[in-house]
């Protein structure tokens, strides 16, 4: 919710496609750069004090936004300052995130575990920009600011009162000496052609589809000439379309049914965002959307499925935190790219180069998993 609020604030205060995309790159370049090294830290001290510090941090930066918000001293510096913090806050909190999953259930109920949370998530991602452009809309940013700090209150009282434990099982591909427990993410990824192309995947993904979400309201006021209504509904109809899709995984248990999902996925994105290059019709517009969210649904969760089922248990956070460095810095890399080139090549073009890269991710999945089917 918060960072829909400073998305539209950055548009409102600047009405720049640069600003926009120079605040979005703010907000995820830092979780990429400090992904890892949390994903470190949630090995020696546990998930759950990573989340708890972080939700506390949160709270302060919320209540740091409404005083600014309160004392009138909006401007764009501001605004890329709260972007790097939510940014820092981020890339604390979703290594601990998902790797609190493994000492939460026991490694066969792993793949339906990662359904869940990005079921879960996405109906966040959902509700939250929903709401934000209901208060927004109806209200003030203020308002949307105190219901995002109340909702980080209630979170942190949840997360409190969990008990988690580490289970201590190995992954299923021990015995084929895939990794270690001693050894980095970077090492799990890059062990077999199946997880590189995994990772390939999920950069491709985050690069275009992901990426469009920071600037989307420069999309909706440059190229549409609509207002925050259309701006709050194209983002919580992504959400809507990424929960959907969560469910579309089905649970599968399958590393070769992960890969496939990917696929899908990938060619799914492509066809979403050549639509958005066509079409300029707000409702036509608007279906496009859901349907790349839920895109965005079908990928995550095949994605984080296959990491978990095999992932470790020991450097857990260490595989998570070079997930969360690809995912969040790849979203930064393409949100400075889409919001400037588009203001100078006109979104058009910038879309359909963004499709062209999700088809070329797509055969690189389709042949890593035909290799492995052999």
């Amino acid at each position: 919710m918060q960072a829909v609020v400073i998305a539209w604030l950055a548009w409102e205060v600047t009405k720049s496609g640069d600003w926009v995309g120079a605040i979005g790159f703010a907000e995820f370049m830092p979780i990429a750069l400090i992904a890892p090294f949390s994903g470190s830290f949630v090995n020696k001290l546990g998930p759950r004090k990573i989340i708890l510090a972080s939700q506390m941090i949160g709270i302060l930066h919320s209540t740091l936004l409404i005083f600014i918000l309160r004392l009138g001293g909006l401007s764009p510096l501001n605004l890329l300052c709260l972007a790097i913090l939510i940014g820092l806050i981020d890339g604390c909190f979703h290594p601990a995130n998902l790797a609190i999953t493994g000492e939460l259930v026991e490694k066969s109920l792993l793949s339906s575990a990662a359904v869940v949370n990005s079921a879960v998530q996405n109906f966040c991602f959902f509700l939250g920009p929903l709401a934000a452009g209901v208060l927004l809309t109806m209200f003030s940013p203020l308002y949307a600011c105190l219901t995002s700090l109340a909702c980080r209150v209630l979170f942190m009282v949840a997360i409190g009162k969990i008990s988690s434990r580490s289970r201590g099982y190995n992954s299923v591909h021990e015995q084929a000496g895939r990794i270690s427990v001693s050894d980095d993410g970077w090492k799990f990824f890059f062990s077999n052609n199946q997880t590189s192309a995994i990772l390939i995947g999920c950069a491709s993904v985050s690069l275009t589809a992901r990426a469009l979400i920071p600037v989307l309201s420069a999309f909706v006021g440059e190229t549409l000439h609509e207002g925050s209504e259309m701006f709050a509904a194209g983002v919580g109809l992504i959400g809507a379309g990424a929960m959907a899709g969560s469910f579309l995984q089905g649970g599968e248990r399958t590393e070769l049914g992960c890969l496939k999902l990917v696929r899908n996925g990938l060619l799914y994105t492509a066809a979403s965002l050549f639509g958005l290059a066509i079409f300029r019709s707000p409702e036509v517009v608007l279906l496009v959307l859901f349907s790349l969210g839920l895109t965005i649904g079908v990928n995550g969760t095949g994605t984080q499925a296959y990491i978990q089922m095999t992932s470790f248990d020991k450097p857990r956070g260490k595989i998570f935190g070079i997930y969360v460095m690809v995912l969040n810095g790849s979203v930064a890399l393409g949100g400075l790219f889409i919001g400037s080139a588009s203001s100078y090549l006109g979104s058009k073009w910038v879309l359909v180069a963004c499709a062209v890269l999700c088809v070329a991710a797509a055969l690189i999945v389709t042949i890593s998993w035909r290799n492995a089917r052999k």
